[in-house]
């Protein structure tokens, strides 16, 4: 299903089909940390694999926006970004359109939908498109969110050039691309040098 999926966003958004892989690994490797740090979210082992699962979803609402758009180099308009903005809302309405009445029996279907809507939040409310703050957004939604970020500064993107493992982290850590979770932060902190080896040692485009 990721290679399926990261195929069809690729041929629509020249960043995604790594990006998907990508996502579901920084997830994985953030959720390992988190549940060894704490056991304020009540996650198993099974949750974690969920959640990883249902990240590669997390951008599938970009099929209905315009590639131009997507794939413009350069910055956006105004217009533009609110054009953009739109994904998280698609993206839930594709999947819970599509689960129906079994969306409930589907756990990872559930979660994905979740984080097709959140994973654009920021903890201190700034984000889209609800607004949510803290923990009001779903702990999925939370990690996949960071990972969204991360990923984005470390690999090259038609509107810029990758920045280092450190310089990313740093931007992270100093407010520059939002607010996140204390705890997330630490964890993104404690596996840094594990997600440049493991996923970014070669140059990422």
């Amino acid at each position: 299903m990721t290679e399926v999926l990261s195929g069809i966003l690729g041929r629509k958004n020249g960043e995604s089909a790594a990006h998907i892989r990508h996502i579901r690994k920084v997830t994985a490797m953030l959720l390992e940390r988190l549940i060894l740090k704490t056991d304020k979210y009540g996650l198993s082992w099974h949750d974690c694999e969920i959640i990883a699962d249902a990240s590669v979803l997390h951008d599938i609402g970009k099929i209905e926006i315009d590639s131009k758009i997507l794939n413009k180099p350069g910055r956006l308009t105004p217009k533009e970004r609110e054009e953009v903005k739109k994904h998280a809302v698609i993206g839930e309405e594709i999947l819970l359109n599509g689960a129906g009445d079994t969306l409930n029996e589907e756990p990872m279907l559930a979660t994905a939908a979740q984080i097709c809507r959140w994973h654009h939040e920021r903890y201190d409310g700034s984000g889209y498109p609800d607004g949510l703050s803290g923990d009001n957004i779903p702990i999925a939604a939370q990690v996949v969110s960071i990972a969204d970020v991360y990923d984005a500064l470390v690999c090259r993107r038609v509107y810029k050039e990758a920045y280092s493992g450190e310089k990313a982290l740093d931007m992270i850590l100093s407010g520059e691309c939002g607010s996140f979770n204390p705890i997330l932060l630490e964890c993104l902190c404690d596996i840094s040098g594990k997600l440049i080896k493991d996923i970014y040692a070669n140059k990422c485009d």
